[in-house]
């Protein structure tokens, strides 16, 4: 899956048909959401909810929350 992310990173039209913004976000939201799952299937000692920042576009920025 992270193949798949990394390749829709750095392709020019998906970057230039959505906005290099956005595309940057949704692929990072991607790679902690599997980074989660990973970190869930492993038993990492993690508490079972807690999660990384996510990140989100709005208005052309981005900004960082926190899932609970």
């Amino acid at each position: 899956m992270l193949t798949t992310v990394s390749a829709m990173r750095h392709h020019p039209v998906v970057n230039q048909q959505l906005g290099s913004d956005f595309v940057m976000v949704y692929c990072e939201n991607k790679r902690q959401d599997h980074l989660a799952f990973l970190q869930d299937i492993s038993g990492s000692g993690l508490a079972p909810r807690q999660r990384f920042p996510r990140h989100i576009a709005i208005a052309g920025q981005a900004r960082s929350y926190r899932m609970e």
